[in-house]
C-alpha cells in the first residue's frame, strides 16, 4: 500500500500537539519522525525525541529517520518505542556495523534499513541495500526542509531496486509536492512530504489518489 507521510520537521515546533491534532482530525496518521544531531548534518531536530511518545500514545504509524553520527545512541532508545520504520544513514558508520545494526531493529519487530545520501555511491553499500526491508531515499541533502527535488532522483531509486529484495520498501524523501510525485510514484511506497503537504492538509486525499492511480 502506498503512503504519504507528513514529515514532523513541517509542524510549527512551538505548537506541535495542536499541529498533531490537526492532522489526526483530519485521518492523516501516517508520520515521518526526523532526527537531527547537528554532527551528520548542519542541523538539529528532536535530539532527546521530543513528543514522540505523544505521537505514539495518539496512534500515529511512525517512521524514524535518524541522521546522526552516533546510530547507536539513538537506537537504543528508539527500538523500544511503538514505531513502525527505522532507518539510519548507511553513510555513518561501516557496513559490517549498519548490517549488525539492522539486526538489531529487527530483533525488535521493526522494519529496519538505511537512508542514502543523493551523491553517495550505491555499490559501496550493496550488502546493505540487499538485506534492508526499507530504504530511505533522500531526493534532497538532508539536514533541512523546504529543499527542492533533485533532478534524477527517480533514476537512482530504479537502480536501488535493482539492488534491494522484491519487497523492499522505498521510501523517498525530500521536495515532495503534486509534481515530484507524478516522476516517482509508480516505483515508491511511502513518500515524505513536509511544507507542502502542511500548506495542502485539505487535498490530502487527492494526493493519495494521485500515488495509486496509474492512469495519470
Amino acid at each position: 500500500m502506498k503512503k504519504i507521510e507528513i514529515s514532523a520537521l513541517a509542524f510549527n515546533q512551538n505548537d506541535f500537539i495542536n499541529d498533531a491534532i490537526k492532522f489526526k482530525n483530519n485521518q492523516i496518521m501516517d508520520l515521518h519522525y526526523d532526527v537531527m544531531d547537528n554532527i551528520f548534518v548542519p542541523n538539529t531536530s528532536f535530539p532527546n525525541l521530543e513528543n514522540l511518545d505523544f505521537l505514539i500514545e495518539n496512534g500515529f504509524n511512525i517512521s524514524i529517520h535518524l541522521m546522526v553520527k552516533d546510530v547507536e545512541s539513538y537506537l537504543k532508545k528508539v527500538v523500544y518505542k511503538n514505531v513502525k520504520y527505522i532507518t539510519f544513514h548507511c553513510e555513518s558508520q561501516s557496513v559490517s556495523k549498519s548490517i549488525e545494526f539492522i539486526r538489531f531493529i529487527r530483533s525488535k519487530n521493526i522494519k529496519a534499513g538505511i537512508a542514502i545520501k543523493p551523491k553517495t555511491n550505491l555499490d559501496d553499500y550493496k550488502d546493505i541495500i540487499k538485506i534492508s526491508d526499507i530504504i530511505t531515499v533522500m531526493s534532497v541533502e538532508p539536514g533541512f526542509g523546504g529543499q527542492s527535488f533533485i533532478e534524477g532522483s527517480d533514476e537512482r531509486v530504479r537502480q536501488i531496486k535493482k539492488i534491494a529484495k522484491n519487497n523492499v520498501i522505498i521510501q523517498i524523501d525530500g521536495g515532495i509536492n503534486e509534481k515530484t510525485l507524478q516522476i516517482v510514484k509508480n516505483d515508491c511506497n511511502l513518500f515524505v512530504s513536509g511544507s507542502f503537504l502542511y500548506k495542502n492538509i485539505d487535498n490530502y486525499n487527492d494526493y493519495l489518489k494521485l500515488i495509486t492511480d496509474k492512469s495519470l
